[in-house]
């Protein structure tokens, strides 16, 4: 009786000390850089035609609007890479967002 005692104990103890580390381990830190592209690159990639294919609309946007755009449905294109995230912008500073449409969906 008191091995199986030790055992449960030492299978609570195992639960507990994983259950803390997935809460407080070190999570996954992404970075956002900002891509220089240019209409020309934009419109061979992929990332344009698996978003057009889903129904997404596309613009460039003046990164001080982009908090306005994101209330009309607008968000942000990332890219990512690994661990990073690339922002799409121009050579203006213009940030490439999308928005889901109705066609399509």
């Amino acid at each position: 009786m008191e091995i199986i005692v030790i055992i449960a104990t030492l299978v609570g103890g195992i639960a507990g000390v994983w259950f803390l580390w997935e809460k407080f381990r070190p999570k996954d830190n992404i970075r956002i850089e900002d891509k220089i592209v240019d209409n020309a690159w934009w419109e061979r990639s992929a990332t344009k035609e698996g978003l057009a294919q889903k129904g997404y609309e596309f613009r460039w946007s003046n990164a001080d609007k982009l908090a306005s755009r994101e209330q009309e449905g607008y968000q942000v294109i990332h890219e990512i890479n690994g661990n990073k995230k690339f922002r799409l912008v121009n050579r203006s500073g213009q940030v490439l967002i999308c928005k889901k449409t109705n066609a399509n969906t």
